[in-house]
């Protein structure tokens, strides 16, 4: 059965790390359809924020395509809005800066054989999350963590800035606003008044860059894990930074953690709200979980730990 192979390169991703990535694309199909020749690619390139989203939708209404996403998380966000409501398959051959999702799944790695071992792979279905009408692969959060993300932005792609760097350099410019964010929060039929440092919605295991915001999360049980910070201080950051990387805050007394398919948000103020590591402001937002909406392209010899097991 002949597979159509798509890959969106974001060219700007990762200080022209995916740029290079299309070449190898292009070298190593040429030795793919020698051997395959029903095998059929395209390589495209995007222009301008946003254009991912608008070529998978193109292409995925044009046929079944695999759909490849050659950037960092958010180029991956763009090409999930594009193609989750289609019968394409998404993949990721990371290219940007944190890599946060495909890190989650594969560990440390590198490119080229990813890249191989991705075209290889299986397909498994997967959940995604949606905020409002737009949907999320990773981490969704509010309060002083979209703030960083916002921040750390402006310090992504400089030279010799690494993503820890850039999230570290958001942190310390976010320091001077630690006010906490308020919202009413409906979930399970309760209604809460709650004042939050931070709240993160999460599929996926880690964000910011390898800190490990929900170790235990799985992309195919249905349900968020869903992480809330009380209102901390300043002094409290460097204890709880360290915690925070290593997976070790759950339980900590300023931590609510809990489990839902759906959640929603509501202020008289705006907010920022982080998806993938795309900010927007908002005024109220409501996740749903969308349980094993996609059908996801698990690179070949990737271990499942991030998976539930299915009973037989």
């Amino acid at each position: 059965m002949q597979v159509n192979h798509l890959f969106i390169v974001n060219p700007r991703a990762g200080k022209g790390v995916a740029a290079n990535l299309a070449e190898r694309i292009k070298d190593l199909f040429a030795h793919l359809t020698n051997k395959y020749p029903q095998t059929h690619y395209e390589v495209v390139q995007t222009q301008y924020r946003g254009h991912a989203t608008e070529i998978a939708r193109d292409y995925s209404a044009r046929g079944t395509w695999r759909i490849y996403a050659v950037g960092g998380d958010g180029t991956l966000n763009e090409v999930l809005n594009g193609m989750a409501d289609s019968d394409s398959s998404l993949a990721c051959i990371p290219g940007g800066t944190g890599n946060d999702f495909i890190q989650s799944l594969a560990g440390d790695f590198k490119r080229m054989d990813i890249l191989k071992d991705t075209i290889l792979g299986d397909e498994v279905l997967i959940d995604v999350g949606m905020a409002n009408e737009k949907y999320f692969l990773n981490v969704a959060s509010v309060g002083f963590d979209a703030k960083v993300n916002y921040r750390a932005e402006l310090y992504k792609g400089k030279p010799l800035i690494t993503p820890l760097m850039a999230y570290f350099g958001g942190i310390l410019s976010s320091l001077h606003d630690m006010r906490p964010t308020r919202v009413t929060l409906h979930q399970g039929g309760e209604r809460r008044e709650k004042e939050l440092f931070l709240m993160a919605v999460c599929n996926g295991r880690t964000y910011g860059g390898g800190y490990q915001i929900a170790p235990e999360a799985l992309i195919n049980d249905g349900l968020f894990d869903v992480v809330e910070v009380a209102p901390i201080s300043l002094k409290q950051i460097p204890f709880y930074l360290p915690r925070l990387r290593q997976g070790t805050h759950i339980g900590l007394p300023e931590i609510n953690f809990f489990r839902t398919d759906r959640i929603q948000l509501s202020s008289d103020e705006e907010f920022l709200v982080n998806l993938d590591g795309e900010t927007t402001f908002a005024n109220d937002v409501d996740f749903r979980l969308r349980a094993k909406k996609i059908r996801m392209v698990l690179p070949r010899g990737v271990s499942q730990t991030m998976f539930a097991l299915e009973s037989k």
